[in-house]
């Protein structure tokens, strides 16, 4: 390799640097937008746990305490809603170390890992969600970190692969407890694992499998009762289309699945001879295969619940393709300068591309911090809240108002017959039961019209009315408004008759 081959990559790396540094300033813009309703619920479960109270979060979230533990830490000490982000913009940065380790470990070669990494840091998902509080970066921080030591206890010989498994195991069992549906790449790695290295393989399964036996007899109860409710309810429910997921998965994904393509043909062109036996062509059909675990569910499911989050896990496989073909790009001999204006020119689109996207994502729901300023100061242990979005008020209010004077008006059961049905919100509001209704038209807006209507005749007044236009990035209802309204009269049936 000449001198000047191996000199010339200096510029693209400038450039990749003053990317990187570019999406770390990006990266620690915590104040975005104000929290997710998401966001508030598990920052609420947070406040409990950490006051010493209870909350059935088992129940009917998709993720163990550990990460509400973590958040709420971080809401109590770092400064609220963006304290909880700075943790988890942590584990942003630990899921960046995870796929340095996982490209070196891979390709042998630091200018790769790095390459990945940067790659990594300017997705605009991964971003993201290192900049919200939810469990999605806990756990798939802990899924990068599992799988370079798994690769290395099935390379390696000696004690020192057993060490390598212990962190595989560790790291994996955190991954798929703090976000159930990571499971799904449970069979799929323990199974390659194995094919590779039989008792490595063996013992990574059976160990992760056994800590999820215990945790699940552990919470058996609770999971059940998600069970029923979220999944075979909300998330059975095929919310959405397979035009609708294609168009999802593309928008975020073309350009590596491209990229990934790329380098199987440049991999074949500089092995032609039987090709299929290559260690580099082989790598890249596994990272292929690595990348689609969740895009299949979600495509099986008709689902498009989180779907735009769980793509993170695709894009940090297709970034170890797309950062290897960088690398044997920029390494060839032939037309050393030539080939590196044109990574830096594909690097520079790519981070267009990915911060046009961001933009988007970020403006996926509405901004309610004027509901936030009417209501963070006046709440009192008095009051009684209905709300399509209960967490806003229940982290709100976590400290002055009984949580059961907090009501959902998707889940309201106004006569006690077991039911929660549409009525039981109409009669509620008609009664005048609460002190506050909020609404939002994410959850029922056809309802909302009628609930509009009941709160002018029952001469409520009207706190917050501001519409909004989100992207379609979280839910198809893109347009509605905000709605806050304050009872002006005496209830008609006090509250505690149905609570």
């Amino acid at each position: 390799m000449s001198s000047s081959t191996v000199r010339s990559p200096l510029f693209f790396l400038t450039l990749l640097a003053a990317v990187v540094l570019a999406s770390f300033y990006l990266r620690i813009q915590f104040d975005f937008n104000t929290g997710h309703m998401d966001e508030y619920d598990y920052l609420f479960v947070g406040k409990r746990l950490l006051s010493g109270e209870t909350w059935p979060s088992y129940s009917y979230i998709f993720g163990s305490d550990f990460n509400w533990y973590l958040l709420g830490w971080g809401e109590k000490n770092l400064g609220g809603l963006s304290g909880a982000r700075i943790v988890a913009g942590v584990f942003g940065l630990l899921s960046l170390l995870g796929v340095y380790w996982l490209a070196y470990s891979l390709w042998q070669r630091h200018l790769t890992a790095v390459i990945a990494t940067a790659l990594l840091s300017i997705q605009p998902i991964q971003l993201f969600i290192s900049r919200f509080a939810t469990y999605d970066i806990i756990s798939f921080a802990c899924f990068s970190l599992a799988l370079a030591p798994l690769f290395l206890a099935c390379t390696q010989t000696g004690r020192k692969k057993y060490g390598y498994l212990l962190i595989s195991i560790a790291f994996m069992s955190l991954a798929i407890t703090s976000k159930y549906v990571v499971i799904l790449y449970l069979p799929v790695i323990a199974g390659l694992a194995f094919l590779y290295n039989r008792k490595v393989g063996f013992i990574f399964g059976s160990a992760v499998g056994l800590v999820l036996l215990i945790y699940v007899s552990v919470h058996w109860v609770s999971l059940q009762t998600l069970y029923q409710v979220q999944i075979v309810g909300v998330h059975g429910s095929g919310n959405s289309s397979a035009e609708h997921i294609i168009e999802i998965v593309s928008t975020y994904l073309f350009a590596l699945a491209v990229a990934w393509l790329i380098a199987v043909i440049w991999s074949v062109r500089l092995q032609p001879k039987r090709f299929w036996q290559q260690a580099s062509f082989k790598k890249l059909l596994l990272l292929l295969f690595l990348a689609f675990p969740m895009v299949a569910y979600h495509w099986q499911a008709l689902n498009m619940i989180a779907l735009y989050k769980h793509l993170v896990y695709a894009s940090f496989f297709l970034v170890l393709a797309m950062a290897w073909l960088f690398t044997s790009f920029l390494e060839s001999e032939s037309f050393p300068r030539l080939k590196q204006g044109l990574a830096m020119c594909a690097l520079i689109a790519i981070s267009q591309v990915s911060y046009q996207q961001l933009k988007t994502i970020e403006s996926g729901y509405a901004n309610v911090s004027s509901v936030i300023e009417y209501s963070k100061d006046d709440l009192t242990a008095k009051d009684s809240i209905l709300s399509e979005d209960p967490y806003l008020f229940r982290y709100l209010g976590e400290a002055t108002i009984p949580q059961s004077q907090i009501k959902e008006s998707g889940w309201l059961d106004n006569n006690l017959d077991g039911k929660h049905e549409q009525q039981d919100v109409i009669d509620a509001v008609w009664d005048t039961k609460f002190e506050y209704v909020f609404l939002n038209d994410q959850l029922h807006p056809e309802l909302n019209i009628k609930l509009r209507n009941i709160l002018e005749t029952k001469k409520y007044k009207s706190l917050v009315d501001e519409a909004y236009e989100n992207s379609n990035v979280m839910s198809r209802q893109v347009t509605g408004r905000l709605s806050l309204y304050q009872r002006a009269q005496p209830p008609k049936v006090s509250f505690g008759v149905n609570e």
